[in-house]
Formats: C-alpha cells, sequence, structure tokens
C-alpha cells in the first residue's frame, strides 16, 4: 500500500512540487494583505463623535479617539439647519475656550482617550456669539458636529461628522437623538482637499477677528 503511495508521489513529483510552491504563494499573499490592511488602518484616524445626556444644558457632545495613534484637535465646526431649510455653520471660537465647560477642546487626543466638547447649547452659543439672538432655538432642527484634525505625523487634515437631530428644545436645555448610525470621515484626498478649504477660511476668519462665514 505505501510502496504505491511512494511510486506515486515519485512519478508526480514535479506536479506536487508545484502544487506546494502554488499554495505557499497563496498563503504569502493573503498573509501579504492582512499585513497591509493592518498597515493602512494603522494610518487613518477614526473617531466616534456621539451625546450623552447630562442634568444640566441637556445633551454633551462627546469625540473619542479609536485610531492607532493620537489625533490633534484643530478645531470644531457646526452646522446647524433650522426651520423652513436654513442652513447655517460656525467654527467654535477658541478666544473663549478655557472658559466653563469648553476647557480642554483643542489639543492631542490620544488613542483610546475622549474629549469632552460640551453641551450643544453652550456649541451653538460659542460659535454665534453675536447673533444668537436670531436663532432662536425652536428653530432648531438638526446639527453636525465636525471635528478637524490632524493624525500622527500626516501633515494634511482629515474631519469627522455626525448628524444629530433635536428631540426636546428649550431655552436653557436640548437633548439630541444621532440621525446617522456612523461617524462620517473625510479621509480621501479628495475629502481631505474639501478639509483643508475648510481649514483655509477658519484661519482666515481667525485673522481677521471675525465670525462672519
Amino acid at each position: 500500500m505505501f510502496g504505491g503511495i511512494f511510486q506515486w508521489i515519485s512519478s508526480h513529483h514535479n506536479l506536487l512540487t508545484v502544487l506546494t510552491n502554488a499554495a505557499m504563494l497563496a498563503v504569502w499573499v493573503v498573509y501579504a494583505q492582512l499585513l497591509l490592511r493592518t498597515y493602512k488602518q494603522q494610518r487613518k484616524p477614526r473617531m466616534v463623535i456621539s451625546s450623552s445626556t447630562g442634568k444640566k444644558g441637556g445633551s454633551r457632545i462627546l469625540a473619542c479617539n479609536l485610531s492607532a495613534r493620537a489625533v490633534f484637535v484643530e478645531t470644531v465646526m457646526l452646522r446647524l439647519s433650522l426651520e423652513g431649510d436654513k442652513k447655517t455653520e460656525r467654527f467654535i471660537d477658541e478666544s473663549v475656550v478655557g472658559q466653563e465647560e469648553l476647557d480642554g477642546l483643542f489639543g492631542s487626543v490620544q488613542p483610546g482617550k475622549a474629549v469632552e466638547l460640551g453641551p450643544i447649547l453652550g456649541l451653538i452659543a460659542n460659535a454665534w456669539q453675536e447673533k444668537k439672538e436670531s436663532l432662536p432655538v425652536e428653530d432648531y432642527r438638526e446639527v453636525e458636529i465636525v471635528v478637524i484634525g490632524f493624525y500622527a505625523e500626516n501633515r494634511i487634515p482629515f474631519a469627522a461628522g455626525r448628524r444629530f437631530n433635536f428631540a426636546e428644545i428649550h431655552q436653557d436645555r436640548c437633548t439630541l437623538n444621532a440621525k446617522s448610525v456612523y461617524t462620517h470621515h473625510w479621509v480621501t484626498p479628495r475629502e481631505r482637499k474639501e478639509v483643508c478649504c475648510w481649514l483655509e477660511r477658519y484661519y482666515s476668519l481667525k485673522a481677521s477677528g471675525s465670525g462672519d462665514e
């Protein structure tokens, strides 16, 4: 029995060698793809933006860094949708950061760590300080919180954003419901160009001292 097996192996030696080499090559290709996927995942920023209901001021916004490396938060942009399909967007005013709930908003966020951006009403009041009276809370319908920053040594900025609907609205308290299941990321070369335009506009407004969009 074994003699027949050995004879068959001996007679098909070349074919078995080719099949063995092909199998080894397939294993290495799969292994290389897994390594490449892991490498790409480590080089891509990943953040989760969520809201939690606090006792004071209603929903508070959290941004968690799920990336493999640190993320530097440069600024936060709010996109507010109002009654009558009106839309407006503003950046958080860095000049008042460090007061009350907005302390620690900008800067480095280590992997697995979260930064509390503050209550949604406080963020809106910060971004639209001089025009708050023109944005009555009863007109709030939807808000998108967009965190803009830099990942590791990459010089090109990225962004992460998530949309929320206003559920309960009062003058001193608002609660949010997530409209999108996932946090959207602007990470492709084309999307990063758009983020660069946002940052250029932010730097320009910051230099001029104007909040007008």
